[in-house]
């Protein structure tokens, strides 16, 4: 049997990464939609197999010749480190970042000519944290299980940095492994998502790591003892959870009627400025049917959710609009739909464009605005482009093509408190993947609405 690290050595350039290409993309079967977590346990203890032999010097048989005389290369220790956390890195994003490729397909004719950049420069961008991580793990970088402690704090550092840096995208944390089933989720109400990040590098790299130390046959049984025994932190979480939602308060016993609207509407129609009022009319002709298709004016419905972009115009400046909704509503009923809201600079600003919000309005049964949401974390080159004016400057936009991109609202946000209904937290498509981005102080809502 051929020792762990001289197999790894013995492999080209090319076919380690590779494997740390190949390994990464497994791992991302760990996520929703998968949950399969166990795939960890096999693709982790690559990465630590390559932080092990990064900074090896190499064989005589790769060195170089030099005037004559055969001289081994010299160490290329950070290098390697760094290259072996990026492969990897880039492999698991690769893998759970292929739909962002979709926004591109809308208006294939215009942007289409991206795709191939967006699916490969927003991963290979991601992946630099975790080469950082690598890089920082192999500078105190020892034998035995202290190694694979130190992967955990860095590789933990490097996804909170992730999820905050240039407004953060914390998109598939490695955290998220230990979030299912449900009970397995409550943990990360009291230790949060980064310290589920680091125990799972711990749960999941530390038996490789262990078998790459005692790979022969001897080192077998303390293997399998390090398997099992990293079993016994994932039965503490999920038992954890089990006591968190039996001591959660039951549910509050409300009778309320909520209708969600949702016409399929192809994603290239809804900005075209030509189908405004017939998406804004299939919109209202929806909200008084039942899902059958039978008309009941929506009677006896408390609030009534339309999605984002229902009304790409400002209906706050429509009163026609307003005047159909309240047409279309009920005495005391709601409509919470996603909208444009435009706001006007005065005092010192006056003469800078107007700001431009996505929004999520709340109209009453008369039509008026009984509350207001603007979104806060806006999606960059979809809503806005980093270096706006520069980029505007030299010819290019957002996927939206709002000039001067949308204008992210305030924080901390505010709940949505509607007469006679729980107090709702808005989010608004791609915030919600944001930890701790739902609520900011100490109020809390008791439920979460999603456009």
């Amino acid at each position: 049997m051929t020792e762990p690290t001289v197999w790894f050595e013995g492999l080209g350039r090319w076919q380690r990464r590779a494997l740390l290409l190949a390994a990464g993309v497994a791992s991302i079967l760990a996520m929703a939609p998968f949950f399969v977590a166990p795939v960890l346990f096999m693709t982790l203890p690559v990465l630590v197999l390559a932080l092990d032999v990064a900074g090896k010097p190499q064989k005589a048989s790769q060195s170089r010749q030099l005037a004559g005389r055969t001289l081994p290369r010299p160490s290329v220790g950070s290098k390697a480190a760094f290259a072996a956390g990026w492969w990897f890195g880039f492999g698991y994003h690769l893998a759970g970042l292929f739909w962002i490729g979709e926004a591109f397909l809308v208006e294939a004719e215009t942007f289409g000519f991206l795709l191939p950049f967006a699916v490969t420069l927003m991963p290979a961008g991601l992946a630099l944290f975790w080469g950082a991580g690598a890089v920082i793990a192999h500078c105190t970088w020892r034998p035995g299980w202290q190694r694979v402690l130190v992967l955990a704090i860095t590789f933990s550092i490097a996804e909170w940095l992730r999820g905050h840096v240039l407004t953060g995208f914390p998109w598939n944390i490695l955290g998220y492994a230990l979030t299912f089933p449900l009970p397995m989720m409550q943990s990360a109400s009291v230790i949060g998502v980064y310290a589920l990040s680091l125990l799972v590098v711990l749960i999941f790299a530390m038996p490789g790591a262990r078998w790459i130390d005692g790979w022969r046959p001897a080192g077998v049984r303390a293997t399998a003892v390090f398997a099992a025994s990293s079993l016994l932190p994932i039965a503490a979480l999920l038992a954890l959870g089990v006591v968190l939602l039996r001591l959660q308060s039951p549910a509050p016993d409300l009778d309320i009627h909520v209708r969600l609207v949702q016409p399929s509407i192809p994603q290239r129609e809804k900005w075209m400025p030509e189908n405004q009022e017939r998406i804004f009319n299939e919109h209202l002709d929806l909200s008084r049917r039942t899902p059958e298709g039978q008309i009941d004016g929506a009677r006896h419905k408390a609030l009534i959710i339309w999605p984002e972009a229902a009304m790409p115009f400002l209906p706050l400046q429509s009163p026609i609009a307003r005047s159909m909704i309240a047409e279309m509503l009920p005495a005391g009923a709601f409509l919470a739909s996603g909208a444009l809201r435009a706001e006007l600079p005065d005092g010192p600003r006056a003469g800078e464009r107007r700001a431009i919000f996505n929004s999520l309005i709340v109209f009453g049964s008369e039509g008026q605005p009984v509350a207001t949401y603007d979104k806060t974390h806006l999606v960059p080159f979809g809503e806005y482009l980093p270096l706006q004016s520069l980029l505007e400057a030299i010819g290019l936009q957002q996927l939206t093509k709002l000039r001067g991109g949308f204008t992210a609202g305030r924080r901390p946000r505010d709940l949505l408190h509607i007469p006679g209904l729980p107090r709702l937290g808005p989010l608004i498509c791609y915030e919600a993947i944001f930890p701790g981005a739902i609520v900011q102080g100490r109020e809390r809502p008791s439920f979460l609405l999603n456009v």
